[in-house]
């Protein structure tokens, strides 16, 4: 499985796939409303940045932070850049949530797990 969205309350990138095989999509819909493009790097396994986000309507997008999974390192939550100029890491390690308006496209990166 390349992406879900239990409900449409949050996204998750590769929640059952082989850690050692690569993988990739480009603006697979969710349930909520949002094209999702990532990667899957089998080298680190773990989600290779950039992730890219397009919301389909305007609202909240929360994603499961994919550079925390399988973590206990104290890594940090997604940098997001959004067109405006707006940047904004989010708080906590597990989901980050943030506003995004209908044809609006995000990109995130992993935060740095020293700083914040």
């Amino acid at each position: 499985m390349l992406v879900r969205a239990p409900g449409g309350r949050y996204i998750v990138l590769f929640p059952m796939w082989p850690a050692t095989q690569p993988a990739s999509f480009t603006t697979l819909r969710t349930k909520g409303g949002f094209l999702v493009s990532a990667s899957w790097d089998p080298h680190v396994q773990a989600v290779a940045d950039p992730v890219e986000i397009t919301a389909t309507v305007t609202g909240n997008c929360t994603l499961q932070n994919p550079w925390a999974l399988g973590r206990r390192d104290g890594a940090a939550s997604p940098v997001i850049h959004c067109p405006d100029q707006r940047s904004a890491s989010a708080d906590g390690a597990d989901r980050v949530t943030w506003a995004m308006r209908a044809g609006e496209t995000c990109i995130l990166s992993p935060g740095d797990p020293g700083g914040v």
